[in-house]
């Protein structure tokens, strides 16, 4: 993405993708997750792995 918004959004999205990747985890049910819990003011998913 040219704007500084773009390429913000785009390191986030790569960061939980890639995070996701490495714990085996889907990224898709993550950001539903998180798209859920943002529209409906509850507690956001964690990327921590599970026990950190």
């Amino acid at each position: 993405s040219r704007s500084e918004w773009g390429r913000k959004w785009n390191e986030r999205i790569f960061t939980v993708v890639g995070t996701c990747r490495k714990q085996g985890r889907s990224a898709w049910q993550f950001l539903q997750q998180a798209i859920h819990a943002h529209y409906f003011h509850k507690p956001v998913p964690s990327l921590l792995p599970h026990g950190a």
